[in-house]
């Protein structure tokens, strides 16, 4: 089956995978590999090769980018005619573990909303029910340009909060005071706080 101007958005949060039979339409799919160990030829990079695009978290963006395919079905043959474009969307960032550090902390998000420019939005996407606690062992980053953290994107919130940060040693309370005073030129005045 032919594929001809078809767009497709890989996304980790996707609802479906992207398909292994059948055709392939336009869509959002959750990247995957149905059969792992395929090789590919030279001048491609050795494997593994993860489908999950989380590997990605904290690297940058910026660079050349290059496109291998390999087709491991017998019988098939096709080519990519007229090129292809890749456009990557960092400006929404997604925390799924309680992690203080390392790809898909609260950290990690804030560090790499740092390392852009513009807008950013970091979302919530824990796996597992109830309350998930954050409890960072050192201050958290400054943050440096605009960015919105929205506890109520963590599956499962319906008014209730799901996500906590835990300020053992004041961290977390002094890092909000901090953006606060940053920000708006405000202290925290809840003695609880101090």
């Amino acid at each position: 089956m032919d594929l001809v101007n078809v767009t497709l958005t890989l996304d980790d949060a996707a609802a479906s995978l992207l398909p292994d039979g059948g055709q392939i339409v336009s869509g959002t799919f959750k990247p995957a590999d149905f059969e792992p160990g395929d090789t590919f030829p030279a001048p491609a990079p050795a494997g593994p090769y993860p489908a999950a695009l989380s590997g990605f978290n904290g690297t940058n963006p910026n660079g050349t980018w290059s496109l291998y395919v390999v087709d491991d079905a017998v019988g098939d043959v096709g080519n990519i005619s007229g090129g292809w474009s890749l456009t990557i969307d960092s400006s929404v960032l997604a925390v799924t573990n309680t992690n203080d550090a390392g790809a898909g902390s609260l950290r990690q998000a804030m560090l790499d909303a740092n390392a852009g420019t513009g807008l950013h939005t970091i979302t919530f996407n824990i796996a597992g029910g109830g309350v998930h606690t954050i409890s960072p062992l050192s201050a958290l980053p400054t943050i440096v340009f605009p960015v919105i953290i929205d506890g109520t994107t963590q599956p499962g919130f319906a008014g209730s909060p799901l996500i906590e940060l835990n300020g053992r040693a004041r961290t977390v309370c002094k890092w909000i005071e901090n953006q606060l005073w940053r920000q708006y030129g405000k202290r925290l005045r809840d003695q609880s706080l101090q």
